[in-house]
């Protein structure tokens, strides 16, 4: 299958966009309350933060309409120094990504707002193929997912990294990491892709230090 090596693919939430952040944030708001995470690696929110189903909700309401939901996110750590290196390679970014139609205005709100560079958005449908047709036609020479099961059934793009957040979503996980790129960030997945497409890019953490008076 020919590619356009010129052309990534990039997720939005859990990718360039920290989710879990400000839908907790939006959520303990809208709740009265401080949600707890109590089980991490749950990959549905409901479950991760232990809410009925009236608070859950409740909270996805919230999302559309807090400053903090879906325009609000925040960037992930070195997502926008990764995003900034590939635009400057000259490569055509496109943000593929699973949301709700009356999301995608939204969506756009909040990566322009947060200087996040896309060429184009390509919204997918829910289902265990979403991304899949929207890949075939994009034909990109990059793919980076949050979403393990998305990622494998992306075998026809060169190159592709799962971005490990923690969540447990795949139950062949261990045996299947190296069939694909591993990392724990943007950041890091374009630090190793990189230098087979002609440039570097590396990115230190930032490291917030309280400094005592």
């Amino acid at each position: 299958m020919n590619f356009d090596k010129n052309t990534v693919a990039l997720d939005a939430d859990g990718v360039q966009f920290d989710f879990d952040l400000g839908f907790r944030v939006t959520a303990s708001k809208v709740l009265g309350r401080q949600l707890e995470l109590l089980n991490p690696r749950v990959y549905s929110m409901k479950e991760r933060y232990e809410m009925t189903s009236k608070e859950n909700s409740l909270a996805w309401e919230a999302m559309m309409t807090e400053p903090t939901g879906w325009r609000g996110l925040p960037v992930l750590d070195g997502a926008k120094e990764a995003v900034e290196a590939i635009r400057l390679a000259g490569k055509r970014i496109i943000v593929v990504t699973k949301i709700p139609t009356d999301v995608v205005d939204l969506r756009v709100e909040n990566l322009k707002k947060s200087g996040l560079h896309f060429d184009d958005i390509a919204v997918t449908k829910t289902g265990n193929n979403c991304k899949t047709e929207a890949l075939l036609k994009i034909k990109p020479a990059l793919f980076v997912d949050d979403r393990l099961d998305l990622v494998k059934k992306a075998s026809f793009v060169p190159n592709k990294f799962w971005i490990d957040l923690g969540h447990e979503q795949d139950d062949d996980q261990e045996q299947t990491v190296g069939a694909v790129g591993y990392s724990n960030s943007l950041a890091s997945a374009i630090s190793q892709w990189a230098p087979s497409q002609g440039f570097c890019f590396s990115y230190r953490k930032k490291i917030i230090q309280k400094i005592k008076k």
